[in-house]
């Protein structure tokens, strides 16, 4: 019984150790310049960005570790003739590791026009780069052939519209599994590559 009281403690203690770091600030955060997955800005037309491929990238920069958060995208958006666009956040080293969060689907929409939607992504479970901050990707028409979209990039074109994005972090409790990736990821060193 005493044997198990002490990894119940350490256990605590390794969880405040882990979690004091992350109770910084929370609040809206800034945003890198939405580009394809080759670096290249989206264009933009009357001050929305143009989403031109089935593949848009993102950073949001969080300035701090991501154990104990969620992510707050605020997305307004056109979508044109689009049938179905979701989001989702970097999970480890693999360049395509994301659980895509659908957002909007075509067949279930009322209209086309200027739409608003918030999705909540927990962090904690998340790959940060570096820099602290974690990359977002919108998938359009998901599901993409990867394969193909590489090869031939100007075969797969989409349009719609991204009118405003808003990042925001707030504290979250974060579940079990997440916690014991999280540590994973400082056990084996999982960095991007």
């Amino acid at each position: 019984m005493p044997k198990i009281m002490s990894y119940l403690l350490l256990g605590f203690c390794l969880t405040i150790v882990i979690l004091l770091p992350s109770l910084g600030a929370t609040g809206v955060r800034e945003t890198t310049p939405v580009e394809s997955i080759t670096s290249v800005p989206m264009p933009t037309q009357a001050g929305n960005i143009l989403i031109t491929e089935p593949l848009a990238h993102t950073n949001v920069l969080l300035n701090q570790p991501v154990f104990g958060k969620e992510l707050v995208l605020r997305i307004t958006f056109i979508p044109k003739d689009t049938e179905h666009i979701s989001v989702g956040v970097r999970e480890n080293s693999f360049w395509l590791s994301y659980e895509p969060i659908s957002f909007y689907e075509k067949k279930a929409a009322r209209s086309q026009n200027m739409q608003e939607q918030t999705i909540t992504i927990p962090l904690t479970d998340k790959l940060a780069d570096k820099d602290q901050s974690v990359d977002v990707i919108f998938f359009t028409n998901a599901p993409i052939d990867v394969s193909s979209f590489i090869n031939h990039p100007t075969e797969s074109q989409v349009h719609w519209e991204l009118v405003s994005l808003s990042a925001e972090v707030k504290n979250a409790i974060p579940s079990w599994a997440a916690t014991k990736d999280f540590i994973k990821s400082f056990v084996y060193r999982e960095r991007v590559l």
